[in-house]
Parts: structure tokens; C-alpha cells; sequence
């Protein structure tokens, strides 16, 4: 991982100018594992490098030593720092040294049971995972329906994204409220009361001590509220398609002048508690907003959440970022991430995420796809469920918190 440093910002947040410098992480010869800063001039070269760790470190010797890409062990040729350095932006570089004096002082430590903090050639992608975490100072954290199934909820969508249950389709609509509101009231009113009765599963809670290790960001399309019931701070969640445990009015005039309430009991129809209509979940329908449904979704609850998000967005240029995605599906509408032009893009422009040139950690038993070439070892996939892959990362990580983290 790299920062940029005298980076001019525009209000946005994000880099208006080619920084001067680069600072990259790199880790040399002593056993502790200590990663230093060097300075590298831009356009970064592999000549700058070499030179910027021999002005760093006496023990470098450029000759007999070439840089590697740690997380996939790659040498670090001269195309590949162009590749790597190419954009403007935080990446997941960290790099380290073929050969160096002090070597076999390193390697003695290992064999003591010292574990090195960068993942070397021949490491798990467990390992290559919880390395990545282990490193940044900032984690988003996106999360779709995967999350959800060892609790024992359904996605309602198969491996290819399409819909399994063709009512969910029919009745996920808000004008399914006024064509029959006691049947769309039956299908909902149970939802709710299963989300109501499915606690969070454990992984949920290791989820959430990772999180702790730095500044982080939850934004999910659930709605099924496992967040909050699992201890998430509200400040830092962004419930991107609302809540089934909040309700709205059906009218749209009384949803401009008021706002969601908690969700009541479904034993009878629900009905808004401002004026005589019935009420309606508040989560975003198929068709909410779309033709003659203008503004038939109220947005109050997550509008704070939204603008919480996209501030701290906004505070992520020139940081250490990595992306943790979780069950997230494979939907053009989902928050899955794909590799494309060097950096990371949601597949969904909905969630107005920015392209981000950093490590992704991807929770998800689905077949692996194929990501574009280039992507340098941004990328491990964990093929497990979410609560099995989040407990096996707490092992890996140790279970401990940083001392400076967010609480």
C-alpha cells in the first residue's frame, strides 16, 4: 500500500493533482517485521526504487537484490511498476526485497515461530487475506444477501443472479400495495417476522471486531436489520435499500412530510400513523420511483446514513484502503466489485462508490470468477461462507483489536 504525498484535493476529496512523491511501504531485514517508508520520486520507475531503498536502507544492495510484489511473490519488473503505479490513488502495494544482508536472520526468526506481517511466495489465501485486513487503516466493508444464509435466510437469487422465488418479483413492488395490500401485507408481515426472529450468526461478531482494527464503513442492501442487532454503530452503516423494521406511508405526499416510524405488529393491516392510508415497508421496491410511482419510496431513514457514507468516501484519497466484500452475489445491481481500468468499480452505479486501486477480500462460495488481468494480486477470494470465512480471519488475525481503532 501506498500514500501519495503533497497531493492537492479539490472539496471533493479526491486528488486533483499528480503528487511529487511516492511513499511506499517496504519491508527489509529486521525480524520484527517492521515496515519503513521510502520516498520515490514520481513518475515512479524501478530505477527511483531502487535508488530511494539504497539512499533507506545500507544493507540494500540493487545489484543483487530485486523488489517483489509481496502478495503474489511477482519480481518487480519495470512494466509492472508502471502497471502499479500508473494511477492516482491509494494501491495495495507493499513490496520487499529478493536479497538483502540479514536475510538468514529473518528466515531463523520464522522458523521460531515469528509470522512475518507480509504475505510471502507460497502463502494461503487465507493468510494473503487476513494480511491485506491486517494492513490497512481504512476497510469498506459491502455486504449483500450471502451474508444472511448461515442464519438461515434466503438470497431469493440463484448463482446467476435471477430471481428463485417469482412472487418475491411480483410482490417486492409497490403497487402490489394498492392492487392487494392483504396479500402483499401477508408476504411482508412474515418476512418481518422471520428477520424479527433470526438472530445475527456469529459471524457477525468477528465481522465486527475486524472492523474495530480500523476506520471502517458497513454499506449493505440487506434490510433485514442484522447490523444494528449485532452491535454495528448506526454512525458508521449505510442500510442502502432501507429496513423491513422501519414502515413508510403508502401516499407519497404524506412520506414528503414525514418521516419513517418503527415497525408495529402485523397482526392486522398497517396503517400510517399520520394519516388514514395503509403503510408500507420502507425499502426500496422494484418499481419505487419509476413512472407514475414518483417518490413512492421515502428516503428520511437512510438519507443521514447516506450522507455519513459519502463523507467518509470523501476522506479516502491518499489513505490505506482495503475493500471487504461479503455475499454479494453477482447481480448488476449488487455491490460486487469488478477489476477493470487498474482499480476496482462497483458493478451497480447506484451506490455512487468511486473506482478504488487497492486490495479486495471477497467472502463467497461461488465459483470464482475470472478477473481481468493486471489486477496484481489485489484480489483474494475466500470460497466459504460468510460466518465460516469471518471465524477462520479472526483466528488468522489473532482475535485482538488495534489500540487506536474506531469505536
Amino acid at each position: 500500500m501506498f500514500r501519495l504525498t503533497n497531493s492537492p484535493r479539490s472539496a471533493g476529496g479526491t486528488c486533483a493533482a499528480m503528487a511529487k512523491t511516492v511513499r511506499i511501504p517496504m519491508s527489509m531485514s529486521d525480524s520484527s517485521g517492521t515496515q519503513h517508508m521510502i520516498e520515490v520520486p514520481q513518475p515512479v520507475t524501478l530505477q527511483g526504487i531502487k535508488e530511494a531503498a539504497g539512499k533507506k536502507f545500507k544493507d540494500f544492495r540493487p545489484k543483487k537484490g530485486l523488489a517483489y510484489h509481496s502478495f503474489t511473490g511477482e519480481e518487480l519488473t519495470e512494466d509492472l511498476v508502471t502497471s502499479l503505479f500508473s494511477g492516482v490513488g491509494t494501491a495495495g502495494v507493499v513490496l520487499c526485497m529478493k536479497t538483502w544482508k540479514g536475510a538468514a536472520k529473518l528466515k531463523a526468526s520464522a522458523a521460531a515461530g515469528y509470522r512475518s506481517p507480509l504475505p510471502c511466495e507460497g502463502a494461503s489465501q487465507l493468510q494473503r487475506a487476513a494480511m491485506m485486513l491486517q494492513e490497512c487503516e481504512v476497510l469498506l466493508v459491502l455486504v449483500g444477501a450471502g451474508m444472511g444464509v448461515d442464519s438461515g435466510l434466503s438470497t431469493f437469487r440463484a448463482k446467476d443472479g435471477s430471481y428463485t422465488k417469482e412472487e418475491y418479483m411480483d410482490l417486492a413492488r409497490h403497487q402490489s400495495f394498492r392492487e392487494d395490500i392483504e396479500k402483499a401485507w401477508r408476504w411482508h408481515g412474515a418476512m418481518l417476522e422471520t428477520f424479527r426472529q433470526t438472530p445475527p450468526h456469529a459471524g457477525y461478531g468477528k465481522l465486527l471486531e475486524l472492523c474495530r482494527r480500523a476506520d471502517f464503513f458497513v454499506c449493505t442492501s440487506n434490510i433485514d436489520g442484522a447490523f444494528l442487532r449485532a452491535g454495528f454503530p448506526p454512525e458508521r452503516l449505510f442500510e442502502a435499500h432501507g429496513s423491513v423494521h422501519m414502515w413508510q406511508c403508502c401516499d407519497p405526499k404524506c412520506n414528503r412530510a414525514h418521516p419513517p416510524w418503527p415497525a408495529q405488529a402485523t397482526m392486522e393491516l398497517p396503517q400510517c400513523r399520520h394519516c388514514e392510508d395503509y403503510a408500507r415497508p420502507n425499502v426500496a421496491f422494484f418499481d419505487d420511483d419509476l413512472g407514475s410511482n414518483a417518490r413512492t419510496f421515502n428516503p428520511k431513514y437512510i438519507e443521514p446514513q447516506r450522507a455519513r457514507f459519502h463523507r467518509w468516501l470523501a476522506s479516502l484519497a491518499g489513505r490505506q484502503v482495503c475493500v471487504l466484500e461479503i455475499g454479494c452475489g453477482s447481480s448488476e445491481h449488487s455491490l460486487r466489485m469488478r477489476w477493470t481500468e487498474n482499480s476496482w468499480c462497483c458493478m451497480s452505479g447506484e451506490w455512487k462508490i468511486p473506482r478504488l486501486a487497492c486490495p479486495l477480500v471477497r467472502l463467497d462460495p461461488g465459483e470464482a470468477e475470472e478477473v481481468e488481468e493486471g489486477h496484481l494480486g489485489n484480489l483474494v477470494h475466500l470460497l466459504l461462507g460468510a460466518r465460516d470465512a469471518l471465524e477462520q480471519l479472526s483466528v488468522e488475525l489473532g482475535g485482538a483489536t488495534r489500540a487506536d481503532a474506531v469505536e
